[in-house]
């Protein structure tokens, strides 16, 4: 019997597209180009606003009282000229302002088929604000650091963090968020991704879909979780008061001596030691249970 020649046809298709599928779906032959900027940091306070896509960003910090960036810019292209020369030429927009704090800001030009890979190196001084946003990669902070204001933002990709600051900002979508975050106010949101944090003391919101919540409080502060079709399991410390709601799912609470204001399956409301305590925690969930431990 003769073969379907059509049926052949589009496997060596698919084979061949398969063999030119890449990094983030894009086809094509890839190339990459390398810059540097290094310095040495004048200042005591130190700044970082650093923008790019398809790609990660670390940051690390060193023993050196300089800064070094090492950045891979990549592309794709119908050849590996083309895909070279794309590579070379994606504008890179780098600055250091100086005074009495030194701002580094970066901005990778984006273009389709396009995409950044950034490690960063800094001396251990006081930062300011920190500033890391990207898509389609993950963001890390290597080494535990403390500022006045950071965000983090990424897209498909996993953010990793040991940092403290007055107020922190973590988002990203179809990624988790992990680590240790210490601060005044926190936020955190994900989409697809679970949450498993260790916190400090003060007010935390953390809302995800689809992914479960872990979350170690500190002794203070104000907690509020939420999430659907994942399960919530908050690890409590000292005296608390809580506020627990769920849909279709459960509720256990592993501490005593506990006192009820509310005690119905989906819903608990109450107290451990005294209800106006220093620390307060509200999660609600749907299709997901809620565990309270200690």
């Amino acid at each position: 019997m003769r073969p379907d020649m059509t049926a052949l046809a589009v496997f060596f298709c698919v084979v061949l597209l398969s063999g030119c599928m890449g990094q983030y779906g894009i086809t094509g032959e890839k190339r990459e180009s390398e810059r540097l900027f290094e310095n040495t940091v004048s200042a005591e306070i130190l700044s970082l606003d650093f923008e790019s896509h398809n790609g990660f960003i670390e940051v690390s910090i060193w023993d050196n009282p300089s800064y070094r960036i090492e950045i891979t810019t990549w592309a794709r292209a119908s050849s590996a000229e083309e895909a070279q020369r794309i590579a070379d030429d994606l504008r890179v927009d780098f600055s250091e302002a100086t005074g009495t704090e030194v701002i580094l800001e970066l901005d990778i030009e984006n273009r389709d088929n396009t995409g950044a890979e950034i490690r960063a190196y800094i001396p251990a001084i006081s930062l300011n604000t920190l500033t890391l946003e990207t898509s389609n990669g993950y963001i890390s902070l290597e080494d535990a650091l403390t500022a006045t204001d950071i965000s983090l933002t990424s897209s498909n990709g996993q953010i990793t963090a040991s940092c403290s600051a007055e107020d922190i900002t973590v988002t990203t979508s179809n990624g988790r968020i992990t680590g240790s975050f210490e601060g005044e106010d926190v936020e955190m949101r994900t989409s697809n991704g679970q949450i498993d944090v260790q916190c400090g003391t003060g007010n935390y919101s953390l809302t995800t879909s689809n992914g479960r919540v872990k979350v170690t409080t500190g002794e203070s502060g104000s907690f509020d979780i939420s999430t659907s079709n994942g399960s919530v399991t908050v690890i409590a410390q000292g005296n608390f008061s809580f506020d627990l709601r769920t849909s279709n799912a459960s509720i256990d609470i592993r501490v005593a001596p506990v006192t009820y204001t509310i005690d119905e399956r989906s819903h608990k409301k109450g107290y451990t030691a005294e209800e106006d305590a220093p620390l307060s925690i509200s999660v609600s969930t749907s299709n997901g249970m809620i565990i309270l431990d200690v």
